[in-house]
């Protein structure tokens, strides 16, 4: 608010965060489910710097959200991120203690993800929220396929 913008670089008060991404899902976006647009815009803009790694080639989901996982747990200052499989096999990131996380932090990291596979693999990713997409929940989970 300081500098009037955000910059996915510098660490804010997360209650000041969570307002100022509620009044612009109110007034500009309309849907909490927009913030995953706007999360697959970073990858490109103000996080590539910090994802870059993660877009060199990657073999298969699995690698890259084991990969991931140290890297994106960077840009959040609490939760317990870890790669898994899901039982249907489809690779999984499981972060516990996130009930900081606002429904639109929520999908602005679903939609980072699934830019950043799509940058990786080469392929239409999509990220389904399996558990946690509610705000201020204790976990997020998240299937890559």
């Amino acid at each position: 608010f300081v500098q009037g913008s955000l910059n996915a670089m510098v660490r804010y008060d997360l209650e000041a965060l969570d307002a100022y991404m509620e009044l612009a899902t109110e007034i500009l976006l309309h849907d909490v489910e927009r913030w995953r647009e706007i999360g697959r815009h970073a990858v490109g803009g103000e996080l590539f710097n910090v994802v870059r790694s993660l877009l060199r080639p990657s073999p298969d989901y699995a690698s890259l959200v084991r990969r991931g996982a140290l890297i994106w747990a960077q840009l959040f200052s609490f939760g317990s991120w870890r790669a898994s499989t899901s039982p249907s096999g489809r690779a999984m990131l499981q972060v516990a203690d996130f009930e900081p996380a606002a429904s639109s932090l929520r999908h602005w990291l679903a939609g980072m993800l699934e830019e950043t596979a799509r940058r990786a693999i080469g392929t239409e990713a999509k990220v389904a929220i399996t558990g946690g997409e509610m705000g201020f929940t204790p976990e997020l989970t998240c299937e890559i396929s």
